[in-house]
């Protein structure tokens, strides 16, 4: 929230840069640092496993940034009920796993495992696209008439005069 807001206002305008960062931590765990090493039957070399750990981790922080970031979206952007909002985040993850389950299918019955390049441009053709989607959905979501309706939408905040904290009253109560 506070790099949002000091780079861009409010939480829409990080939509297109953490899916472009999301889509290139996807492809990190695929493009190794360099060559695998013959290790002469002592399993993988220490390079590869610290590539391994180190872009997960990437991947995992940035796929939690972006869910968050999302669910806060639908959650601050709209006027559905709270039960018909928890409908909709569930459909969208239950439709995230039904696409992630098919893309993955498609790419093992396509692709052979002996020789990943062909996977591995299929990888970067999918994150291009994906990239090209959450930027085209941030350009939507911060247009001027979708930000007119926004603001439409939401009362405007009253605002009280801050009152200066009492620590008796406070641990009295």
């Amino acid at each position: 929230d506070s790099f949002a807001s000091k780079y861009g206002g409010d939480r829409t305008h990080m939509i297109g840069f953490g899916g472009c960062m999301f889509a290139v931590c996807f492809l990190a765990p695929f493009f190794r640092w360099q060559p695998s090493e013959t290790t002469g039957g002592r399993g993988t070399s220490f390079l590869d496993t610290a590539h391994f750990v180190f872009s997960m981790s990437l991947y995992d922080n940035m796929y939690s940034t972006m869910a968050i970031l999302l669910g806060s979206i639908v959650t601050d952007n709209s006027e559905l009920s709270d039960a018909a909002r928890i409908r909709v985040l569930a459909i969208s993850k239950f439709c995230h796993i039904v696409a992630s389950f098919f893309v993955a299918k498609a790419g093992m019955a396509v692709f052979s495992v002996d020789d990943l390049s062909s996977f591995r441009k299929f990888l970067v053709f999918l994150s291009i696209l994906v990239s090209i989607l959450f930027v085209v959905s941030q350009s939507l979501m911060t247009s001027p008439q979708q930000q007119t309706r926004l603001q439409k939408q939401q009362p405007p905040a009253k605002t009280k005069p801050k009152q200066a904290l009492n620590i008796r009253k406070v641990v009295r109560d």
